[in-house]
């Protein structure tokens, strides 16, 4: 899957000039995430994300107690601008989602 945009770019003359930009997708590795943790970090949005699942775990009298274990397995790190753009484009593709399955 490609996307084909327009980018202006500058030329060893000076002049700007528009040439189109593709973006392939073809080889992005795909995570899959259902829980997030948040927290600002210099100035910067870091989202850890990973899975949790059922689990059992040993309390202190050695007796398994049911718990959801979470391995946070990757960060995202931006700045405000670009988290403020992701939360936007999350939006408008949620809501397209969601009219499309009606």
């Amino acid at each position: 899957m490609s996307q084909e945009e327009e980018k202006t770019v500058q030329t060893e003359s000076d002049k700007a000039v528009q040439l189109p930009m593709v973006l392939n997708h073809n080889h992005i590795p795909s995570d899959f995430a259902n829980v997030f943790q948040t927290r600002i970090v210099d100035g910067l949005l870091a989202i850890s994300y990973g899975v949790s699942y059922p689990d059992n775990a040993t309390d202190a009298n050695g007796q398994k107690q049911p718990v959801y274990a979470v391995e946070l397995e990757r960060r995202l790190v931006m700045s405000p601008a670009s988290a403020r753009r992701l939360v936007k484009v999350l939006a408008q593709t949620l809501k397209q989602f969601e009219e499309a399955a009606k």
